[in-house]
C-alpha cells in the first residue's frame, strides 16, 4: 500500500491517521496545489486567542461603561469645559459654591427657566425664587431632585 506522501506502508497502516498527520504540517509547508496551509494546532491557538480577546473586550465594556456613567458629576462637566476648581470654589481658600457663583456664569433663574422650559416640571421656574443651586446640583456627587420631596417623581 502507498501513503499520501508516496511512501510504502505495510500491514496495519491507518489511512486516516496518515491524512491527519499530513494536514498537521508546520506553517509554510506547501500543499500539492502550491498553496500554503496553517497547522491545526496553530489555527486552534489563534482561534482561542481571538475568542479570549473578544471575551475580555466585552467584559471591559460591561465594567467600564457603568463606571463612566457614575463619574459624570457636575464638577467633571465643568473640568471638561476647561474650568478649574478655583473657577467655582475660589482661589485662596476653597469655599462652598454660592448662588452668586453659579449665576455669574449660568445666568439668573429667569434665564435658566427659559433654557429648561421644555421640561414637564421646570425646576428653575419655581416658587422658591432664590433657592441655592447646590440644593439640587452637587459638584462632587449625584444631583438631587429637591422638588420631588413634595411634588413626587415625574
Amino acid at each position: 500500500m502507498v501513503s499520501i506522501r508516496g511512501e510504502r506502508r505495510g500491514r496495519g497502516w491507518n489511512q486516516q491517521a496518515e491524512i491527519n498527520r499530513f494536514h498537521q504540517r508546520p506553517v509554510g509547508v506547501p500543499l500539492a496545489s502550491g498553496t500554503r496551509m496553517m497547522s491545526v494546532p496553530l489555527r486552534r491557538a489563534l482561534i482561542e486567542t481571538l475568542v479570549l480577546t473578544v471575551g475580555l473586550f466585552c467584559a471591559y465594556l460591561a465594567v467600564a461603561q457603568p463606571q463612566a456613567e457614575k463619574t459624570t458629576w457636575l464638577a467633571d462637566k465643568h473640568v471638561a469645559s476647561g474650568l478649574t476648581c478655583a473657577s467655582c470654589h475660589g482661589s485662596a481658600k476653597p469655599s462652598d459654591v454660592t448662588l452668586d457663583t453659579c449665576v455669574s456664569c449660568h445666568g439668573s433663574y429667569k434665564e435658566l427657566a427659559r433654557k429648561t422650559a421644555s421640561r414637564v416640571r421646570n425646576p428653575h421656574d419655581s416658587h422658591y425664587p432664590d433657592l441655592d443651586c447646590t440644593t439640587c446640583h452637587h459638584g462632587h456627587k449625584e444631583k438631587e431632585d429637591f422638588c420631588a420631596d413634595c411634588h413626587g417623581q415625574d
